[in-house]
């Protein structure tokens, strides 16, 4: 066989120019790629630049609140150091005590908020000023704590993607090496082959179904034993009814003379009355209806009332009171603001030398409570004395003759 030397040109020309354009599209996709890869990279950068910004503002938030809060120590430290200054010291204390200490803040307070909070009070007193400052403390410590959180997240948020990427990094090698390896990608492509063969065959020749509805079990709950009936409670009204009656046969039995036979005039009352329950005892009703005196209270709240109230025992001195025993004391509101103020102030603690660390205990809330009380009533008495003096004397019989 003979081959033309004209064919074999034109077969060579063709087959270079069919290399040429293959090998121009894969420097095409290539340029692709790496498009698309430098495009990723630079929203990668980008956003790893938004992350990097939004954690340094969190920082000087942080810095800026941590400065904030070093100023308020320091003004609650200057608040002691000064002579105490009560609430019911003059306009002139409070006002010397006022621009003393607004002299010092002003020294340290750069933005001249703590100065400003001064300014706005009407009244400054050691107190007043340690529980102004102990707020804003308070406040700030807050916002520090939620600065903080929102740091610990975002650095949380980080590492997740820094392990993440390394995921994607090291699944992208893997893969890069498994194309290389002619056996692996072999495999690989037998696998996948078996498995659409599989998917296609088990559509092709099987019909599908509809599922099946699952049968649910019967319920049955005639083996449960029933639910107990709650028992019906007997107001004061009905419980004086069945004294009533008890009281009449009684009285109808003393008057025909017959023999008086306690039991037999309870058992007809109990038969009279057939709902009464077998463990309630109706001559303790009787006894109850005699110490407590039902006939004086009126229909109309027998017939609401279970129980005796308090209000009725403590008119008529009946019996033990549902607060057991306990006496409801008024506590006026000028000892509820000391005590506020004094809770405050022990928690906060007086400067950093004397910070308190341990918790407030109730038993010493409860003892500084009851020392005020015993305080104000004290005062109280002391000023209630020349008040009823002045009442006699201005309503003495004497007086009133001359």
């Amino acid at each position: 066989m003979v081959v033309d030397s004209t064919f074999l040109k034109e077969f060579a020309t063709v087959g270079a120019k069919s290399a040429q354009n293959h090998l121009q599209a894969c420097e095409t996709r290539l340029g692709q790629a790496l498009q698309v890869e430098s495009e990723k990279a630079a929203q990668g950068e980008a956003k790893r630049q938004a992350t990097e910004e939004h954690l340094n503002s969190l920082q000087n938030a942080s810095q800026n609140i941590r400065g904030k809060l070093e100023r308020c120590k320091k003004a609650m430290e200057l608040v002691h150091r000064h002579t105490f200054i009560p609430d019911t010291a003059s306009r002139e204390d409070t006002e010397n005590f006022r621009s003393g200490l607004l002299e010092q803040v002003v020294g340290f307070d750069e933005d001249d908020e703590l100065s400003g909070m001064l300014r706005d009070e009407e009244t400054v007193t050691t107190i007043s000023a340690g529980c102004l400052f102990g707020a804003r403390m308070n406040k700030l410590r807050e916002e520090l704590k939620k600065v903080e959180k929102k740091m610990f997240e975002h650095n949380q948020k980080i590492q997740r993607q820094e392990k993440r990427q390394k995921q994607i990094e090291s699944a992208k090698k893997r893969k890069a090496l498994r194309l290389l390896d002619d056996e692996e990608r072999d495999a690989a492509r037998k696998k996948c082959n078996k498995r659409r063969r599989h998917i296609w065959t088990s559509r092709k020749g099987e019909v599908q179904q509809p599922a099946k509805k699952k049968r649910k079990a019967e319920e049955d709950f005639s083996e449960m034993p029933a639910l107990k009936k709650r028992k019906k409670g007997w107001t004061i009204e009905k419980k004086y009814q069945v004294v009533q009656h008890f009281r009449e046969l009684v009285k109808q039995a003393k008057e025909q003379g017959k023999s008086f036979k306690k039991a037999r005039c309870l058992a007809a009352t109990r038969s009279h009355f057939g709902d009464v329950p077998k463990s309630c005892r109706i001559q303790r009703w009787v006894k109850e209806a005699k110490t407590q005196k039902w006939e004086e209270i009126p229909q109309e709240e027998r017939s609401k009332m279970y129980q005796l109230s308090d209000a009725w025992k403590k008119a008529r001195k009946l019996g033990n009171l549902r607060e057991n025993g306990n006496v409801r004391w008024f506590v006026p509101q000028i000892v509820q603001d000391q005590l506020d103020r004094f809770l405050a102030r022990s928690t906060m603690g007086i400067s950093n030398v004397t910070g308190r660390n341990e918790e407030v205990l109730i038993e010493q809330l409860a003892s500084t409570a009851s020392a005020m009380c015993k305080e104000y009533n004290i005062g109280l008495e002391k000023a209630r004395f020349p008040v009823e003096l002045s009442f006699r004397f201005f309503v003495s019989p004497d007086r009133h003759h001359a």
